[in-house]
């Protein structure tokens, strides 16, 4: 949606990219057509993420002969760069997903794509702007934000990333009230958003946001809805946005999570810190407690 085809020109220039690891595993087989799978991870990232996979039969048919060697070969060269998890997205339709799980795959949400008409993009002539661009000043408060609103099991897929902190956040009273998180390509532009259930008026919110999005020139918008966020699908319909098809977002963990104790500054440094008396006690008590020698002989 964003860089268009992966095996078009763009695609080969990103492929290219000194920060980022690439795999393309393909399986022959005499009686059934080869399948090619490619995973990608950016360094720096907590997530690899399985960017397309070919199949030259039917998944409904069966006759996936290596997939689950394939699907395991790409899990290690993920895990061989760092990656924490591996992330797929399937089309709902497709049987894939069992495949996926002997694989190890588990879901944690389900998505919908929803593309934008041109029309709702108007700049000046669209509502007052209420969104600001998140800066590394927001960090904080966005974390909590994301945190707070987004199920555990999600996190666990998709953690918060302070270094990917790229979008527009809405605040009312001081109170943050809703995130969306941006990525653009040559091809079109991609919303993420978060809205907390207080709002009251998500349709007019997101109608702000489409409205005043900047840097747009022409390119195709869209705006995934996942499942904990079904509650943006009515005021989407309601502004003649248009829904893709449903995917089911799938992860393979690849490192075992584990607590681990993190001390707090602030804390150390007050425990550490004692108020010192202006007379030390131990000289205080010294001269309380010391016998006056000289006077006893005399």
């Amino acid at each position: 949606m964003t860089r268009g085809h992966p095996v078009s020109l763009i695609g080969w220039f990103t492929g290219l990219d000194p920060t980022a690891g690439s795999y393309t595993g393909v399986v022959e087989h005499r009686s059934e057509p080869p399948l090619v799978v490619q995973v990608r991870y950016l360094q720096g990232e907590r997530s690899a993420r399985m960017t397309f996979m070919l199949m030259g039969g039917d998944p409904e048919a069966g006759g996936l002969t290596g997939l689950d060697s394939l699907l395991d070969e790409s899990a290690a060269r993920a895990g061989s760069w760092g990656a924490c998890n591996l992330l797929a997205e399937v089309p709902e339709h497709l049987t894939l997903p069992a495949n996926l799980r002997r694989s190890g795959y588990t879901v944690y949400a389900s998505q919908t794509v929803w593309q934008v008409p041109k029309h709702l993009t108007g700049g000046a002539d669209g509502p007052q702007n209420t969104w600001l661009p998140a800066t590394h000043r927001d960090e904080v408060q966005v974390r909590g934000f994301y945190q707070s609103l987004v199920p555990p099991l999600v996190q666990a897929a998709e953690a918060w990333q302070p270094n990917r902190l790229q979008g527009y956040l809405h605040q009312q009273d001081g109170e943050m009230l809703a995130y969306v998180d941006v990525h653009s390509g040559p091809y079109g532009i991609y919303l993420l958003p978060v809205l907390h259930p207080a709002i009251s008026d998500p349709e007019g919110l997101l109608l702000e946001l489409l409205a005043h999005l900047p840097g747009r020139l022409n390119r195709p918008l869209y705006l995934a809805v996942r499942s904990y966020q079904a509650g943006l699908e009515y005021p989407l319909e309601k502004l003649g946005c248009q829904p893709g098809q449903r995917s089911v977002l799938m992860v393979k963990h690849l490192a075992l999570a584990q607590r681990a104790l993190v001390y707090n500054e602030r804390h150390i440094v007050g425990e550490k810190s004692f108020p010192e008396p202006t007379t030390p006690i131990m000289g205080a008590r010294s001269r309380v407690e010391e016998p006056n020698w000289l006077g006893r002989l005399n």
